[in-house]
């Protein structure tokens, strides 16, 4: 059963004290079944049973596109008919696309892989079958044995397989080739990415790869595949450095006989940094956090390649949570409209946390993790001091790199980016949600102030005066008669021979901005979802948001109303610009396809009073074509869909602002 060279003993000590505690309800249920073989067609050891768990995995998925199931999604057993391609899931962003959401081809949305007897992450712990909603399952309930595979999993496979084609099946002989797996903490690399690893490394070609090594909190499971008349089986050793010592022997002793060749799977946590080397003649791949000291030595050894995996989607937590509930469900006997309004409500709870915490799947099901480490994140983000201004700054403008301490790993995620000419991932960083991006803004508030005063005596008089001009503009918004006001200034800017055309803000009687106002997160693909409010100004947290400034929506006629706040006489836009716009707008509200379809489109230059006058529709100038970009469509769009304006911030709007100030910012109204 266990060929390691006079270790038996050992390893069986272990493992058997290893069965003794929360395993001995399975341990019985093993030793009930080798009594009597019929039960099973065969006597098999526990170590056996296990390696079958996982190499015998079932599958399941789940599929969009059905409009009358939970979330528009149904779950189905067995195999997806097709997984995605290496050319689908093949695709990062670059670092001016880093909020806009990755394309998803097709309605599959996740595939899950589930072992009977659970995972080496888990510790095989057996799976409980009592599903009561009221005793902290449904919703918060956690499946030990289930791993799910999403697009960003699949291609990590495809970059592992890859390279061990190349060393075991290659015409020419190269070196074991290794890789280090990073990703944000808390995303799912140890319960989702290193299983499925497992899972497709133990029916890759028995021949060429003969163990594989599964570390996970410094404690190491052998698996030995079929050899002869030998059943593939399980050796668990209670730390990495033990497994790796035996290991060595056994490939010592295999020279005689032919060479072994294996494979590591090294999870990384803080008290166990990943090795300098795998044991023999292995490859590996370390899955770790940012943090580079937990993986230096390993990377600079191998010449490992780094791969950087994203967070998971808004639409990847919603089919795991239907997945989740597609076992919970039938469990409660339901019918189909009850069950829908249920697992919908639970996803609105889930959602929230996404929009606190982020998108890790550690965080958002179960509601004391979730407040664990929300109160974690608001305090770290009370400690942040000046010293950190420069470095988070850079992270809410989605510029940073990782840094490695306290703060980053609780506020910041980790985005896969493109360079041009560069074949390798590189990545950048960003706030992991959209609280976290404006309580990071707010407190660093007083210490970018400070330091504004002090560089606008660098700035030329005009690039300061567009900036507070920005500033101001938007804040004098927040009197209730700004708007009134600035209808009354607005001029239409048509084309030739075309009709001077009339701003919804003319039709409208008294119009007002209502309530606080909303800032537009980076993360907006997180955000997805997000309801549509009338008359209230959102305000991109991007500083290079395109196209405009500010904005705000008109129910009837339902209007979009952009703004742009400009002291030159000039500012067209270009395609790029406009096309980004709208994407983000999409990935920003909900239904935003079905909303803007009859939408009319508007956009106010908002000037100075001293400022020459723009008096001729902007043009929007064509540019280099992104994936998905068409230049004449967008022209086209601009041309005939959006209505220009212009209007100047008169005597009358400033006395507004002057008496904004002395009541103290209109703390009834929208603040900036």
């Amino acid at each position: 059963m266990n060929q390691n060279g006079g270790s038996v003993g050992d390893t069986w000590n272990v493992l058997n004290g290893w069965l003794n505690g929360a395993y001995r309800p399975m341990k019985r249920q093993a030793d009930r079944e080798n009594e009597n073989p019929s039960e099973t067609g065969e006597g098999k050891s526990l170590e056996e049973k296990l390696y079958d768990s996982i190499y015998n995995a079932k599958w399941s998925y789940v599929m969009s596109g059905y409009d009358t199931e939970p979330l528009g999604m149904k779950v189905f057993d067995g195999r997806p008919q097709q997984m995605w391609t290496k050319e689908e899931v093949d695709v990062s962003q670059t670092p001016e696309t880093v909020n806009e959401p990755l394309p998803r081809h097709g309605n599959l949305e996740i595939a899950v892989l589930t072992s009977q007897m659970g995972w080496p992450y888990t510790s095989f712990q057996p799976q409980e079958k009592d599903y009561d909603i009221n005793h902290k399952k449904g919703v918060e309930y956690v499946f030990n044995d289930d791993v799910y595979i999403r697009r960003e999993t699949l291609r990590v496979w495809h970059k592992v397989e890859e390279r061990l084609n190349k060393w075991l099946m290659g015409e020419v002989i190269v070196n074991p080739m290794a890789h280090v797996l990073i990703g944000t903490p808390g995303i799912g690399k140890s319960f989702s990415t290193a299983p499925f690893l497992l899972y497709k490394l133990l029916h890759y070609e028995a021949s060429q790869l003969q163990i594989i090594i599964y570390v996970v909190r410094g404690k190491a499971y052998v698996f030995h595949k079929p050899i002869g008349g030998r059943a593939g089986y399980v050796t668990f050793y209670s730390n990495y450095e033990h497994a790796s010592t035996l290991i060595d022997q056994i490939v010592r002793d295999s020279c005689k006989t032919g060479k072994i060749k294996g494979y590591l799977i090294f999870d990384v946590d803080k008290d166990h940094p990943a090795p300098v080397k795998p044991p023999g003649d292995f490859s590996g791949i370390a899955l770790s956090s940012p943090d580079k000291r937990q993986f230096h030595e390993w990377s600079k050894q191998n010449t490992a390649t780094h791969i950087y995996i994203n967070c998971d989607t808004l639409k990847d937590l919603e089919a795991i949570h239907i997945s989740r509930w597609g076992k919970i469900a039938p469990a409660y006997k339901w019918s189909p409209p009850v069950a829908k309004e249920k697992i919908e409500r639970e996803w609105q709870e889930i959602q929230a946390r996404i929009r606190i915490v982020g998108p890790l799947l550690r965080h958002i099901v179960d509601s004391r993790s979730y407040e664990k480490r929300a109160q974690a994140m608001q305090n770290t983000i009370l400690k942040l001091e000046r010293g950190d201004t420069e470095y988070f700054r850079s992270v809410i403008r989605n510029r940073a790199f990782w840094e490695t301490h306290e703060a980053s790993h609780k506020l910041v995620m980790v985005v896969r980016v493109k360079e041009d000419l560069l074949l390798c991932d590189m990545h950048r960083c960003k706030p992991l949600s959209s609280y976290t991006g404006e309580a990071i803004s707010d407190r660093l508030k007083p210490f970018i102030q400070e330091k504004s005063a002090l560089v606008s005596e660098l700035l030329s008089n005009r690039t300061l005066a567009a900036y507070r001009f920005k500033q101001s503009g938007i804040e004098v918004l927040s009197h209730e008669d700004a708007l009134i006001e600035l209808a009354k200034e607005l001029r239409g800017l048509p084309y030739t021979g075309d009709q001077i055309p009339q701003s919804v803000l003319q039709v409208l009687q008294g119009p007002r901005l209502t309530n606080p106002l909303i800032e537009v997160p980076h993360d907006s693909t997180i955000r997805a979802g997000t309801e549509i409010e009338y008359m209230i100004l959102y305000k991109p947290q991007s500083g290079n948001f395109p196209v405009v400034d500010a904005f705000f929506f008109v129910e009837n006629p339902k209007t979009f109303v952009g703004l742009q706040f400009t002291i030159s006489d000039k500012h067209s836009c270009s395609t790029s610009g406009l096309f980004k716009m709208k994407r983000c707008l999409q990935s920003y509200f909900k239904h935003w396809d079905n909303f803007s379809n009859d939408m009319v489109w508007e956009i106010i230059y908002v000037q100075r009073v001293d400022s020459e006058k723009i008096t001729k529709p902007q043009c929007c100038e064509g540019t280099i074509e992104d994936e998905g970009q068409n230049n004449k469509v967008e022209e086209r769009f601009w041309r005939e869909r959006v209505h220009q304006f212009s209007a100047t911030l008169n005597e009358r709007i400033i006395a507004l602002y002057v008496e904004l100030q002395v009541r103290g910012n209109n703390n009834n109204g929208v603040n900036n």
